[in-house]
């Protein structure tokens, strides 16, 4: 089976991407001989079409830190397609928690919105939350609240770029 991760780093000991449809990255796993290859993600204007791709190649399973209502929609539209839950373990931890069955299958999306629509986020984070502003570039600009404990979470923060380029620019 394929299985792809999000990931902001080629070291599998790193952990995933917090937000899966923004990742610098995607890895595809085969469960059969564990081989992996990356491939860079090239969501332009994030429609997130970039993931029928990897179905198309034979992707069934996606792992995920995070997920908005939009890419969640985009790959439940197939059927086959299965989407786990892991959060704060590297890819590798990860992809060995999906061999041994040990990761949650979502059926609902992690975000209450996907970043495009300038709202208020719902992380869903297992831990104490604050509040702290920070600005979106592009489509839907603007400061907003955002519980993310100040964590890497795919969000460039006030100060604090990470250099995502153009296409990863939230």
């Amino acid at each position: 089976m394929l299985v792809l991760f999000g990931a902001n780093s080629k070291d599998l000991t790193q952990p995933l991407a917090k937000r899966f449809g923004h990742a610098e990255q995607f890895v595809v796993f085969n469960t059969d001989d564990r081989s992996h290859k990356f491939f860079e993600n090239i969501d332009e204007g994030h429609t997130h079409s970039n993931l029928l791709d990897f179905i198309d190649i034979g992707v069934r399973a996606f792992v995920v830190g995070n997920i908005g209502p939009h890419a969640f929609s985009v790959l439940k539209e197939h059927r086959d397609v299965k989407i786990y839950l892991a959060r704060r373990m590297s890819i590798q931890e990860a992809f060995e928690k999906v061999i041994s069955g040990e990761l949650q299958e979502l059926t609902n999306p992690t975000m209450a919105n996907s970043v495009e629509d300038g709202h208020d986020h719902n992380h869903n984070h297992d831990h104490h939350h604050h509040d702290h502003d920070h600005h979106h570039t592009g489509n839907g600009g603007g400061r907003h609240n955002h519980d993310c404990e100040g964590e890497d979470c795919g969000h460039r923060h006030e100060g604090r770029g990470l250099g995502l380029g153009r296409r990863h620019q939230q």
